[in-house]
């Protein structure tokens, strides 16, 4: 269904999401040469420019939206960058087995990555909330903070 479509259908709110930091991940990092991440780089930075611009344009085109990109690899790399102080370990390509260990891991030291392609449910948690806190600030309906 197409944005078009939805706007027909009544809807006025929109949140576009860009593409995570998945080129930080343990198998991207133990499996892929920094040369095929490197090549990898400028299609996930346009596909996201080309998400935050259609937000942009959408916005202009139809004067009674609220069209509102988050930038998801932003969230991602700051907790990156900062593992210790967000209470991740410090080892960000840690993993447990199969990663059960942090499905259920919520305080400090647990890693990033339940296994090694996919965060954890704490990252999306706090990523769910830097989402409302957004959606809070672009006026969305019922979301405040």
């Amino acid at each position: 269904m197409s944005v078009n479509t939805l706007y027909n259908y009544g809807a006025r709110n929109f949140l576009f999401v860009g593409t995570p930091a998945q080129e930080k991940s343990p198998l991207l990092l133990n499996n892929v040469t920094q040369t095929e991440r490197d090549r990898y780089f400028p299609f996930k930075l346009a596909y996201d420019q080309s998400i935050s611009a259609f937000a942009k344009s959408f916005n202009q085109s139809h004067g009674n939206v609220q069209a509102v990109y988050y930038n998801t690899s932003a969230f991602m790399d700051l907790r990156f960058r900062n593992l210790t102080f967000y209470g991740y370990n410090p080892n960000p390509t840690c993993e447990e087995g199969n990663g059960a260990a942090n499905l259920n891991c919520e305080g400090v030291g647990c890693c990033i990555w339940s296994n090694n392609f996919h965060s954890t449910p704490r990252l999306h948690r706090a990523m769910a909330i830097d989402m409302a806190s957004v959606m809070a600030k672009a006026k969305f309906p019922g979301f405040s903070c």
